[in-house]
């Protein structure tokens, strides 16, 4: 819905300009770095151009359990991969621990794991989900809602941002990432984080194929951590992830034949987020890939382009 759109462009946008005046004493301030954080993301970056001040320390809660604490080193550590129990098991420390963290679970893979969903935003959202849903799902469904109810939900729901990650198994960053990203959220007091604990409503799957991921961290450490002869690799990962399917599982989307489609189809049509963003990775780098064909050619036309300009932010 278009003003949904605006409204999450709007907050992106806020969330920018303020970044610009956050922390002109200090590039961490007012949050504390964690001890040693600071250090350990930088030795684990290749080159300074690659890490931005937003990202270059973990903020420091005397409350709240960090990756490092949970992990025994930095989220995203040379050398280091978490398996499936290992990042569920630190998300569900966060939700013990915070009242902007909420885990529950969407499904079950086709090996019997959970696959988790996480929700962070600030207290009061996350005590009244089951309303903010309800608004959602109303805005969504215009049998529903006229334009006056959907101006008076607007008013009092807020947009939703889905995070899906560890979609492709080998593409190994982004469950590691999320649990950084996720804890970020929940304990930052920088500016551009409080706007977005405060304005949106952040979905996290952080490991949408948990088969998969487990079979490609169990390979890793058999086969390749500490190789340093990268002309005589074994092969670099297994030859199946999950139990029907090796790469092409984002293909699946309208068959729902994988038990990972289901949960995100069931995740979509419970929650309705206005932004599902699917987290991959080419080589080194997350790829973003930014409101681009294809597309439904019966959309309005100015809800396109809304929709590539809040995808440039």
């Amino acid at each position: 819905m278009i003003p949904a759109a605006r409204a999450l462009f709007a907050c992106l946008s806020i969330t920018t300009a303020l970044a610009t005046f956050a922390g002109a004493d200090s590039p961490y301030a007012p949050d504390q770095p964690e001890p040693g954080s600071v250090e350990a993301i930088a030795a684990a970056t290749t080159e300074p151009r690659f890490l931005s001040p937003w990202v270059a320390y973990v903020p420091e809660s005397a409350a709240i359990p960090s990756p490092t604490d949970y992990l025994g080193h930095i989220a995203g550590a040379p050398g280091e991969l978490s398996r499936t129990a290992q990042v569920f098991g630190y998300f569900r420390a966060l939700d013990a621990a915070s009242p902007r963290v909420h885990v529950e679970t969407m499904g079950k893979s086709e090996e019997g794991r959970d696959i988790l969903l996480v929700a962070v935003a600030d207290e009061a959202t996350i005590a009244n989900l089951a309303d903010l849903r309800e608004a959602t799902a109303a805005l969504a469904d215009p049998r529903r809602c006229d334009e006056s109810c959907a101006s008076r939900l607007i008013a009092q729901a807020r947009p939703i941002y889905y995070l899906n990650g560890g979609l492709h198994s080998t593409e190994t960053g982004s469950p590691e990432m999320l649990m950084e990203l996720a804890y970020r959220l929940a304990v930052s007091d920088r500016p551009e984080i409080r706007a977005i604990r405060e304005r949106l409503l952040v979905l996290i799957n952080p490991v949408s194929e948990p088969d998969g991921r487990d079979r490609t961290v169990d390979w890793y450490y058999r086969f390749l951590k500490g190789k340093t002869d990268y002309d005589n690799l074994p092969e670099t990962s297994p030859p199946y992830w999950g139990k029907y399917v090796f790469h092409d599982n984002n293909r699946d989307t309208h068959q729902r034949g994988l038990a990972l489609t289901r949960a995100i189809g069931d995740m979509y049509l419970r929650w309705h987020p206005q932004v599902m963003h699917d987290l991959h990775e080419s080589i080194p780098f997350l790829l973003v890939w930014t409101g681009t064909d294809p597309q439904n050619v019966h959309m309005d036309p100015i809800l396109i382009a809304e929709r590539m300009q809040m995808s440039f932010q």
